[in-house]
């Protein structure tokens, strides 16, 4: 599945985020595991929260609408439908892999990092085993709708229509809650549409020595 790979490649290095694929997959902060960064595979262990470590979190922060197209490869037109004058999204790609992501409502929450290394530090100088390797996800996004796109050729292309009455014909094909319907889909590698309540992205620190005693949390991942 090489689109995977260069999907989360390009996640990672133009938003500076994780991809979580499937969107739906069920990931918390404080998930911890081990990550295979050569073949972009995660292996879940479970969450500190397992070990008696509690994850604050500043709360969840900013609703907003969010779109994200791989440069200069994705066009998407708005129109009326000749057949039955729904509002249509045309959707188009000219090369092999390009994303097209569409967010609605998206946010995210965030752990308190001093406080989850202080309480990590704690646990593990209480005789609790960690190994180096392992990730903790520190930080989730959020989405009330999402849409995901991948080009399966350069000619791919999705059409998807809005049936709930009194859309806009500029509307968010990621809202989960206008009656999305995918009427065309041409070379495509994957789609995903209208998805409801999933979390697309995380980021992830890491746990390393800090003095004799102590740990600190350092992000782990930054765009290469």
């Amino acid at each position: 599945m090489r689109w995977r790979e260069q999907a989360f490649r390009e996640v990672r290095n133009q938003l500076d985020r994780f991809l979580n694929f499937p969107v739906t997959n069920p990931i918390e902060l404080g998930s911890y595991g081990i990550y295979n960064g050569k073949r972009c595979r995660f292996e879940w262990r479970g969450n500190l929260t397992e070990f008696g470590i509690p994850v604050p979190s500043v709360g969840f922060q900013t609703e907003m609408q969010e779109t994200y197209a791989t440069s200069n490869s994705v066009l998407v037109q708005s129109r009326l439908s000749l057949e039955d004058n729904l509002p249509t999204a045309d959707i188009s790609f000219n090369r092999t892999s390009a994303l097209l992501f569409r967010a609605h409502d998206i946010g995210y929450d965030m752990a308190q990092l001093n406080a989850l290394s202080q309480a990590l530090t704690k646990a593990i100088s209480n005789g609790m085993a960690w190994d180096s390797s392992f990730v903790i996800v520190t930080k989730v996004w959020i989405s009330r709708g999402f849409t995901q796109l991948v080009a399966g050729g350069s000619k791919a292309a999705v059409e998807i229509k809005a049936t709930a009455p009194n859309i806009q014909t500029d509307f968010n094909f990621a809202n989960p809650d206008i009656g999305l319907n995918c009427v065309l889909e041409k070379n495509m590698s994957y789609l995903s549409i209208g998805q409801s309540n999933v979390r697309p992205y995380f980021e992830m620190h890491k746990l390393r020595r800090d003095g004799v005693s102590g740990y600190s949390l350092y992000k782990y991942g930054l765009p290469s």
